[in-house]
């Protein structure tokens, strides 16, 4: 146990920082381009589902990144670990700090008298990145290339804003700014389950 959770400090201090700090200047940036206060459920939505969202592909897409150092790779190589369980670590890691600032970027539209569904709109935009977080780790781990990893999620953003759900079903990402927030489910479950697939992929791959 205690070697993972020197896992766990190390990709804390080493591998989250740069992404973390990239999605807090992202969230930072949204007065300066949108509209915080006084917002209906829909437009807080949009902000939510369009914007906020974008966080899943910074923090959860990057988890296989570390093992392109050189350094990393040769310790991991050992087999001293469950490649598994560290990837578990750092996607468990990387949502814990996605929801805190969903959760704070929520406080922040509440303060500016936005009117919406709290919890509802808090799992819905969570759904949104676990969605398209998966979705960049699949084909991280498929391509061994991040910048596909990258690409892949915003491609699935663009015909999602493009098409609406003409094409993607229960997989729309925009459906909270329809009003429909119980489709969110569907995209809870395929984002969990990208995650596991993108870390049975990597595993297959590194023969974990």
């Amino acid at each position: 146990m205690e070697k993972y959770m020197q896992i766990g400090k190390y990709n804390l201090k080493y591998n989250i920082p740069p992404h973390f700090i990239i999605s807090v200047l992202l969230l930072l940036c949204s007065p300066l381009i949108l509209g915080l206060g006084n917002l209906n459920r829909f437009d807080t939505a949009k902000i939510l589902e369009m914007y906020v969202a974008l966080v899943g592909i910074i923090m959860i897409t990057p988890v296989f990144l570390p093992e392109h150092n050189k350094d990393i790779r040769d310790l991991l190589s050992t087999k001293a670990f469950n490649m598994a369980v560290v990837y578990g670590i750092r996607v468990l890691q990387a949502v814990v700090l996605v929801m805190i600032m969903v959760s704070i970027f929520i406080a922040v539209l509440k303060m500016g008298n936005c009117d919406f569904p709290t919890i509802p709109y808090f799992f819905g935009t969570m759904a949104g990145i676990l969605a398209i977080g998966g979705t960049g780790m699949v084909f991280y781990a498929l391509t061994d290339q991040v910048v596909v990893g990258y690409m892949i999620p915003l491609l699935y953003y663009l015909i999602s804003y493009g098409t609406k759900d003409k094409y993607l079903g229960k997989l729309y990402l925009f459906s909270m700014s329809d009003g429909r927030v119980s489709d969110k489910l569907y995209l809870a479950i395929v984002g969990i389950l990208f995650i596991g697939l993108g870390i049975w992929i990597r595993c297959r791959k590194t023969r974990c």
